[in-house]
């Protein structure tokens, strides 16, 4: 058995990363792994360079384009992709029947497929356009349908599955394969600070990750409303350190009763070292919460921008990262019974600081990080029944589905 990855993206992203570095430590762990591409040159493609630049050059590449290549996979082999990768894993050719994986790494994986993708999106008048691509709207549902049931679509969390279920109103097989941070510097369990350090300054250095765009923003300014108030009825002071940028951040709201400090984009080693010197507590949402957990300090969670109008009222709308079930990495509309206000949180964190941060440090190191979880990712992928021959039918499209989806595609590049 031979594993095949296939994402084609030229871009660097948090998908990319991810299926990079699961490939990398398959080839460290002795495992025979390889790269499918329908590009003339894998030069382009980012998981190559990725892998290049960590020495791995003699990668196993196949294009399906190739005659002699589409041979080589066999009918024990898998194709490991992104669930948004669907469609174009209908149009592969090959002499023989691989299986599939297909990882939702994103909500918006699989309706990212559809014509009007944007309004399932937004949950506007989604039943009016699923009538209008009917066809090919139900072809997708019962096909990932099917590969749910044959174990070969695995969801990244509970909110990505509770979202596809909604929009297909169907029940998908409730397969969870978490993220994982790129983040595994930690040694042991041995913590930053304690919380003497805040107790002696009486001051608490916040931090928040993230692109500035809209809805991060929205998010970002519940938070400086939910801290002006705590810091307005507290003798603790707060420094909020925003690190990201985006084009949004002119509409981000500037207190008068807090210091915030704007440092524009860090990442990697030098957002791990400022983590280390400067920060007490994370406040974020995806895969940045999961890093900064590995940096050692406490995490808190924040509503995710699916949930923000439901919470935007709300004085209860944060849960500490470790006491999630699901993978979530943001709180969600149903995690509503179970939330917490800011101030609940930061003085049940100033009580027990150091448990807060052993709590959160070893939830991470169990769920999110790779080396931890290699064994039950191989299982995952060696483990699915769904094969090639199960998705190409989504390449027997009718003639206003094909239409669609080409007005799509030539709106997408417009933009672009």
């Amino acid at each position: 058995m031979r594993i095949y990855f296939f994402y084609d993206s030229e871009n660097i992203g948090g998908a990319q990363l991810l299926l990079a570095r699961v490939l990398t430590f398959f080839m460290q762990s002795g495992l025979f792994v390889g790269l499918v591409t329908r590009k003339r040159s894998v030069e382009e493609i980012f998981i190559y360079k990725y892998l290049v630049e960590f020495g791995y050059n003699n990668v196993d590449v196949l294009n399906i384009n190739s005659d002699s290549d589409s041979s080589v996979v066999t009918n024990s082999d898998v194709i490991v992709t992104p669930l948004s990768n669907l469609h174009d894993l209908a149009k592969f050719k090959f002499i023989n029947n691989p299986r599939v994986f297909l990882w939702d790494m994103h909500p918006y994986n699989l309706v990212e497929i559809h014509s009007f993708s944007l309004f399932y999106k937004k949950r506007f008048l989604s039943g009016f356009f699923k009538l209008i691509e009917y066809k090919a709207f139900n072809r997708v549902k019962e096909i990932a349908l099917t590969l749910s049931f044959k174990d070969s679509i695995y969801f990244m969390c509970k909110m990505n599955y509770n979202f596809n279920n909604e929009i297909y109103g169907v029940n998908f097989k409730y397969n969870l394969l978490p993220i994982f941070s790129g983040v595994e510097d930690y040694t042991g369990n041995t913590l930053l600070r304690s919380i003497a350090n805040v107790n002696e300054s009486r001051k608490l250095s916040i931090i928040w990750v993230s692109r500035l765009d809209d809805d991060k923003v929205k998010i970002l300014n519940l938070i400086i409303n939910d801290i002006k108030n705590f810091v307005t009825s507290s003798s603790i002071d707060i420094a909020l350190h925003i690190v990201g940028s985006g084009n949004a951040e002119s509409f981000i709201i500037k207190p008068e009763n807090f210091e915030v400090i704007h440092t524009g984009i860090i990442s990697g080693t030098e957002l791990n070292n400022y983590v280390h010197s400067y920060i007490d507590i994370g406040i974020s949402v995806g895969t940045a919460a999961l890093d900064l957990a590995l940096m050692k300090i406490p995490v808190i969670l924040a509503p995710g921008a699916d949930a923000y109008n439901f919470y935007r009222f709300k004085n209860k709308k944060y849960k500490f990262l470790y006491e999630i079930n699901g993978f979530d990495v943001a709180v969600e509309r149903y995690h509503s019974s179970s939330t917490f206000s800011l101030s609940e949180i930061l003085n049940s964190l100033m009580s027990s600081y150091e448990l807060f941060s052993k709590k959160t440090l070893s939830y991470a190191i169990l769920n999110h990080t790779l080396t931890a979880n290699s064994d039950k990712v191989l299982s995952a992928i060696t483990s699915s029944k769904g094969r090639l021959s199960d998705v190409v039918a989504l390449n027997d499209l009718d003639f206003i589905s094909r239409v669609l989806a080409s007005l799509k595609a030539l709106f997408k590049r417009l933009l672009r």
